[in-house]
């Protein structure tokens, strides 16, 4: 059975038909595809700039500042993952399992509304983690924008010593700018990879045994 025959968008209605769920399918591609799309353009724009720089200057420098930069946000990533192998460890459908639950099925009615619920909170959080990163994206760009026209309309004025000062902190953010990229266009790989590995293994489970005979 294929992802899209699986999806189910609210568990209390009625079971959805073949282009319901096809469409709920597209509408969740489209949401990241576009910002994978959009990754790429913002790459190639950031690729064309920094051939434009001199990478020779303050090379031992910039090398500290941007091991620095990344070990920051390697350590982000790393809580992330923890995050995720721990809730990896847990029972799926625990959450959603009605209360004091000792059986070893569900009724349809209720395996339905449990599958349909365990499925939307994945799905929810998927979306919530994609907008954590796409803001930080956001938040990292507007801020390099600032420091620029700031620094356009104060470079007559600066010293050497100013103005390396800027092309430093330009690096470094454009360092930060591309972690960013990669991670977000990763975490959009994965998230159809974390929502097929669910489906399977709900089909698996002897507690929803009834949705699947």
């Amino acid at each position: 059975m294929c992802i899209r025959d699986r999806i189910q968008v609210d568990p209390f209605a009625a079971p959805l038909k073949e282009a319901q769920t096809s469409d709920d399918l597209k509408e969740l591609q489209q949401r990241f595809g576009v910002t994978n799309q959009n990754i790429r353009e913002m790459d190639r724009n950031m690729s064309d700039l920094m051939r434009n720089r001199n990478h020779d200057e303050d090379k031992i420098e910039v090398v500290t500042h941007v091991y620095d930069a990344s070990r920051n946000l390697n350590a982000e990533e790393s809580k992330e993952e923890e995050t995720e192998q721990v809730e990896e460890q847990y029972d799926p459908l625990k959450p959603f399992l009605p209360p004091n639950f000792v059986g070893d099925e569900l009724d349809l009615k209720t395996a339905e509304k449990v599958k349909g619920e365990c499925l939307r909170n994945l799905k929810q959080r998927l979306v919530e983690r994609k907008e954590i990163i796409e803001q930080r994206l956001l938040d990292e760009q507007s801020e390099l924008e600032l420091k620029r026209q700031t620094f356009n309309r104060q470079k007559d004025s600066l010293d050497p010593s100013e103005i390396e000062r800027f092309e430093l902190t330009e690096k470094e953010a454009l360092f930060r700018i591309n972690i960013l990229q990669m991670r977000l266009e990763k975490h959009n790989e994965d998230a159809f990879g974390k929502l097929n590995d669910l489906y399977g293994s709900l089909k698996k489970d002897s507690r929803l045994r009834l949705l699947y005979e």
